[in-house]
């Protein structure tokens, strides 16, 4: 098995470079399913990355498919963080 998101993310470098953080979980309160985009932007940010916006999660269903509904709040979601680029 290859590295996961933390080596992969540990050999990048910011230097000041925009940058944002998702997850999925459960549909259950954060307090008890976590959250890894928490970890993915504290190690964003120590490789010095700006945070461009808040992170988000995605719920999904105990079978790993998005809850109804969360499909178009990604897209909804990837569609902001697009527009500056598209309109620079």
């Amino acid at each position: 098995m290859g590295d996961g998101l933390r080596e992969w993310i540990d050999r990048l470098h910011g230097e000041g470079h925009p940058a944002v953080a998702f997850d999925t979980r459960i549909d259950a309160p954060a307090a008890f399913t976590g959250a890894a985009s928490k970890g993915i932007v504290k190690r964003l940010t120590g490789q010095g990355f700006r945070i461009a916006v808040d992170r988000e999660s995605f719920l999904v269903t105990k079978q790993n498919q998005l809850v109804e509904g969360e499909l178009e709040r990604a897209t909804a979601w990837g569609s902001m963080l697009a527009t500056p680029l598209v309109t620079a």
